[in-house]
């Protein structure tokens, strides 16, 4: 559905706004499992940006729409794996 309507700058101004509010509420976590999460994301940001690690699966950069567009072209059903848990 989304390729077909294409990306919304209103759900992504809301998720935006989502993940901010999550980020400003955060809850405490276990230690273990927060580490393990920052160090997996510390591979994806340049040292300059190393900052953004705690705060970057909360908060949105930029809207792209192209950039989201080739995304969803890229995705392919015959190549999807979906699971079911119960």
């Amino acid at each position: 559905m989304l390729k077909e309507t294409g990306p919304s700058e209103d759900a992504y101004e809301e998720s935006s706004k989502k993940g901010e509010l999550n980020w400003t509420f955060i809850e405490k976590k276990k230690v273990f499992g927060m580490v393990t999460s920052m160090t997996e994301r510390m591979t994806l940001f340049e040292d300059k940006d190393i900052h953004k690690v705690l705060s970057s699966q909360y908060t949105y950069e930029r809207f792209d729409k192209e950039l989201i567009k080739s995304i969803l072209d890229s995705i392919q059903l015959e190549r999807c794996n979906v699971y079911f848990y119960s």
